[in-house]
């Protein structure tokens, strides 16, 4: 759109165009947008810290649990606009195959850093917020502080 000069003759000052004002409000934007995101993530509190559990007990059982999915996706289906299911296409099944083969833990950058950190004597929890109110994973402990969250998810 064009670049709409005004002025405010009520206060006497020339302000900038109104282009010039919408790139303003939208590094504002941006600017805000991006501290919110930079903020750490609080600490799991102990009280949500569950069972300790081994490195490879986690990936085993995310094994076991994407193996399960990828025999499920024979018989799974897809949502029309008009509310009827149908039956997903063999391309369909063997995009939702890879999707959750290659979605598993051993992937995900946070897991991967959680393993580097790893030392002897450190423990792993599962961590849950109550259901319906948080997210769920792993918390990497040493001496009993927390050294670094893996969320799984959120429930």
């Amino acid at each position: 759109f064009h670049e709409a000069r005004f002025t405010l003759a009520k206060w006497g000052f020339y302000t900038a165009s109104l282009g010039g004002l919408m790139r303003l409000l939208a590094i504002w934007v941006l600017a805000v947008s991006l501290s919110a995101c930079a903020k750490t993530p609080p600490q799991i509190p102990k009280q949500h810290w569950q069972d300790v559990v081994t490195i490879a007990e986690v990936e085993a059982a995310d094994r076991a649990e994407r193996a399960q999915f990828i025999a499920q996706v024979g018989s799974s289906v897809r949502l029309l606009a008009d509310g009827s299911m149908v039956p997903l296409t063999e391309k369909e099944q063997e995009e939702s195959r890879a999707s959750i083969a290659s979605s598993g833990i051993g992937n995900n950058e946070e897991w991967q850093k959680l393993r580097k950190l790893h030392r002897p004597g450190d423990k792993i929890y599962k961590f849950a917020w109550p259901p319906l109110s948080g997210p769920f994973g792993y918390v990497l402990v040493r001496d009993g502080e927390e050294i670094h969250p893996v969320y799984v998810g959120d429930q």
